[in-house]
């Protein structure tokens, strides 16, 4: 999480490997690898570029299911940009091309997008739809890590519709996943979202203890998102004046 040179530099290097090799698809999944890679860094142009030269190689490959890789990645960059309906025409391009495949795992993944979509535009009942869909295909193939996901969206939307003890019960679930899998990204957006719940509450030194746990997840220094949950902390610490229980915090948890 957040060691975006190195993952970026080995991509160029796999990209002159399979140039050397005369890979066309090859390069392709590279091309998918750095996009997803510049969405995360928020570098949105790159990332479409580079989607759109994949999807051209594909085409010309009949490589559907990396075509369909390619039209979700472009969907999280319409999403990214706040345009709603570019991002749920690219995940419904993408979810036709898996279900004509019968690729299961790939549908929940894009799902999981739609139901994030909807969630970003207030249209819960959609958006819960979207995540029960993805939970039940995703536990049909017992992946863990498309089920724990689709059960943070599941809490993201209780906790919309204001219906906390389901929230609750739906993070909990995410984040035993999460730990058990030790996927940090994954566990550092669950517990964010746990602390959004818990300030709702008004716990508001519990939203401060898995606010900082969150931090210390993301290694995504410079990250706009990272300086958003950092600044989110300092307001907290100052309202309630828990600078005490901060300080200690920092102390365990190395921040």
């Amino acid at each position: 999480m957040g060691n975006y040179t190195e993952a970026l530099a080995d991509y160029e290097e796999a990209l002159r490997l399979f140039n050397t090799l005369g890979s066309r698809f090859g390069q392709a999944w590279v091309y998918v690898d750095q996009a997803i890679v510049y969405v995360d860094q928020n570098k949105l142009d790159h990332a479409r570029r580079t989607c759109n030269d994949a999807i051209g190689i594909f085409r010309e490959q009949g490589a559907r299911r990396g075509e369909g890789w390619a039209l979700m990645v472009l969907g999280d960059v319409a999403r990214k940009m706040r345009k709603p309906g570019d991002a749920r025409s690219y995940y419904n391009e993408a979810l036709a091309i898996f279900n004509s495949m019968g690729d299961r795992a790939d549908q929940a993944r894009v799902l999981n997008a739609l139901g994030a979509a909807s969630q970003g535009e207030s249209e819960y009942p959609e958006a819960k739809e979207h995540f029960e869909h993805a939970y039940a295909i995703a536990h049909e193939q017992e992946s863990l890590q498309l089920e724990g996901r689709a059960l943070r969206g599941l809490g993201d939307v209780a906790r919309a519709m204001r219906q906390l003890s389901e929230a609750d019960h739906f993070y909990n679930q995410a984040a035993m996943i999460a730990t058990n899998l030790d996927t940090p990204a994954e566990r550092c957006a669950v517990l964010h979202h746990q602390g959004e719940l818990r300030y709702l509450q008004g716990q508001q030194r519990e939203a401060l203890v898995a606010w900082v746990q969150a931090l210390a997840q993301d290694r995504r220094l410079g990250h706009p998102d990272r300086q958003a949950l950092q600044d989110r902390i300092s307001a907290l610490v100052t309202e309630q004046h828990l600078e005490e229980a901060y300080a200690e915090l920092r102390k365990q948890l190395e921040v």
